[in-house]
């Protein structure tokens, strides 16, 4: 896991993560806001910050501006996020496992993103922290449906 302020990422954009931390919470002193994942995290703190109208965590983070720079966002690799989907979608853990095998599987020719894994262990997160600023997934989303592969 990577925690820093949301002021550093801003100031950072561009620094080099890996593909691997794509899951991300942003979070007060005490509260988590808001769960996500992006396969570019920093560029898309950027874009709730300054031009996301849609999502509702864009338009608390300009009202709290600049408090909320020194608020913190935390990257996780879909591996760190195994515990939360153990705990919190563990219907859907031994699936979770067979896909993030395969995804973690050489060869590698692209940047395996969003892929089922990366979904599911933003959905455990949600579920564990209930984000107030995650509405949307916590009223439809609460269990993950996962897609059936035969």
């Amino acid at each position: 896991m990577l925690a820093m302020t949301i002021g550093y990422a801003l100031s950072h954009k561009k620094m080099d993560i890996g593909q691997v931390h794509c899951v991300y919470t942003i979070h007060t002193s005490d509260t988590v806001l808001y769960v996500g994942c992006s396969v570019a995290p920093f560029k898309r703190l950027a874009e709730h910050l300054n031009k996301d109208l849609a999502h509702q965590i864009g338009g608390y983070l300009r009202e709290n501006r600049p408090a909320c720079l020194e608020w913190v966002i935390c990257l996780y690799t879909v591996r760190e996020c195994e515990h939360w989907v153990h705990s919190h979608l563990e219907e859907h853990y031994k699936e979770f496992l067979r896909q993030l095998a395969y995804q973690e599987s050489p060869p590698i020719e692209y940047p395996r993103f969003y892929t089922e894994p990366h979904a599911m262990a933003e959905q455990a997160l949600i579920n564990y922290y209930q984000p107030p600023y995650n509405i949307l997934h916590r009223k439809l989303f609460s269990g993950y449906a996962p897609i059936e592969r035969k």
